[in-house]
């Protein structure tokens, strides 16, 4: 990681790049929603989720 920043980094931040990174492909801190407005913002979002293969609930 030194190299990567042009200086030492101490051990203690190789765990929170690690997590990201996200080499496995699973983030911990993920987040399910199941809630969405059915106004302009909430129609929006739900798109966006769409787009990240959430499914929706009625």
């Amino acid at each position: 990681m030194a190299w990567l920043v042009c200086e030492p980094v101490p051990d203690e931040y190789v765990p929170m790049t690690l997590e990201e990174l996200d080499l496995a492909g699973t983030d911990p801190r993920r987040v399910d929603w199941s809630d969405v407005g059915c106004g302009m913002s909430g129609l929006s979002a739900a798109v966006r989720l769409g787009a990240k293969s959430a499914s929706p609930t009625p």
